[in-house]
């Protein structure tokens, strides 16, 4: 578990501790390393929410009578959202990545946590910000306030596609095209400037630099991609203590 808040859990899984998706293993084996990484920490799987993915913009409020769901099987039962927040001790909020960003925010005063999915179509689409816009909106949360860890994700010097055009415009110099004709995308800077522009100390955002593409430790989408290595994914637990 990396040092956060003692207000808070917070926990990453690697290669060792299995994939944890549905979609790239069978449900007995994804529910089983889901289950061992999480007694490892003293939880099960009916403390959690796992985030039913879809690269968009939404941000769901997630409450004590959501625990459980989409955890215990492979059947579509979860919260299609891309962000999560709780202000709720004792519910945690489990997300899958492979090279996508996982964002924790949390306000020690208001006591509201926030788990985002930052892919380069939720980073494009502002997602944090509009986090962190719920979390004020919602609970008066100043984003001064707030502190932010960021899991492993793949870099920009790792991140490179034949062409982006993903809103080129709003993502200015964190996507830049290479003299070997890829286009290299900050999908960690771009993110890390809207947090600023929200009002967030520059001092309170700790991101990690592992790369997930050059890092044997987690699963890379990217990586498998090119590799032909067995994909999977590894998830980000985090969630308010009882």
């Amino acid at each position: 578990m990396n040092p956060t808040h003692p207000d808070i859990f917070h926990a990453t899984s690697t290669i060792d501790d299995g994939n944890m998706s549905c979609t790239y293993g069978g449900e007995d084996e994804v529910v089983a390393n889901r289950k061992k990484f999480l007694t490892k920490w003293g939880l099960g799987l009916e403390d959690c929410v796992m985030m039913d993915l879809n690269h968009g913009v939404s941000v769901s409020v997630i409450e004590e009578s959501d625990k459980g769901k989409a955890m215990d099987s492979c059947g579509i039962d979860g919260i299609q959202s891309d962000s999560f927040i709780t202000s709720t001790p004792g519910v945690y909020l489990f997300l899958l990545t492979a090279d996508c960003l996982p964002l924790t925010l949390y306000d020690p005063g208001k006591k509201v946590l926030a788990l985002v999915h930052l892919s380069r179509m939720t980073t494009g689409g502002k997602l944090v910000q509009k986090t962190i816009e719920v979390m004020r909106n919602k609970w008066e949360v100043d984003a001064g306030d707030i502190l932010v860890w960021g899991d492993p994700s793949i870099s920009k010097s790792s991140y490179k596609l034949d062409f982006f055009t993903e809103g080129v415009d709003v993502w200015g110099d964190f996507v830049v095209k290479m003299p070997d004709g890829k286009v290299s995308v900050d999908v960690i800077g771009f993110n890390r400037k809207q947090l600023l522009d929200m009002g967030v100390k520059e001092n309170n955002i700790d991101i990690s630099d592992i790369d997930t593409f050059k890092s044997s430790t987690y699963f890379s989408h990217y990586r498998s991609s090119r590799t032909g290595e067995r994909e999977g994914r590894f998830v980000t637990v985090a969630g308010i203590k009882t």
